[in-house]
């Protein structure tokens, strides 16, 4: 008898030892994820994706709870929610810190309003949405040095340089253009005679 609870000693522990590696490696995973405290978390499992919901200690009323989802301890997908339960932004990414897409929502239920394509670091090309109809109404090249070195707007059905764009305002030399939902770009007003 004795001989036989020390053979299984040995496997109990590996498999004891193997396990916590495992959980470990998901923790780290999700802690990687979520760069500050939190507290009140839950976990499920879905095939190879770990979807975790996250209470922020630092929540306010713009950020209750986020939505956390990583596939291979890689995360791809983060959402937020507001105290009314309503979720106001969402990140589709490529691993911590490679942002692919970032989505905001309305106030209308059931509509986004504003959609930016590339790095949210702003190096490389970003492209923005600005009223979430499907074409990019602004864009810009960032260096690596953090300089944007171009910068666009989407007006007349054509690419115009301007010297910056910041939301909905954009300034191109002398010309000042305001964004509308409804119409794109247009021109506010001009220096020239």
């Amino acid at each position: 008898m004795e001989r036989h609870i020390q053979k299984r000693l040995p496997s109990t522990k590996i498999g004891f030892l193997f396990g916590c590696s495992i959980g470990f490696v998901i923790a780290l995973g999700i802690m990687g994820i979520s760069q500050r405290s939190i507290e009140n978390r839950r976990t499920m499992i879905f095939g190879d994706i770990i979807v975790s919901t996250l209470k922020p200690k630092d929540a306010n009323d713009q950020n209750v709870e986020e939505l956390l989802m990583a596939k291979d301890g890689r995360p791809f997908l983060y959402a937020c929610r507001n105290s009314s339960g309503k979720v106001t932004d969402l990140t589709l990414s490529n691993g911590i810190k490679q942002t692919i897409l970032v989505l905001k929502a309305s106030r209308t239920p059931g509509r986004w309003i504003y959609a930016q394509y590339g790095p949210y670091d702003m190096i490389g090309e970003l492209y923005v949405d600005l009223d979430f109809d499907g074409q990019f109404d602004a864009k810009a090249v960032v260096d690596r040095d953090g300089k944007t070195r171009k910068s666009q707007i989407y007006y007349q059905e054509d690419w115009k340089q301007v010297d910056y764009f910041r939301k909905a305002k954009a300034i191109s030399k002398s010309e000042s253009f305001t964004f509308d939902k409804d119409t794109g770009w247009q021109l506010e007003k001009t220096g020239r005679k």
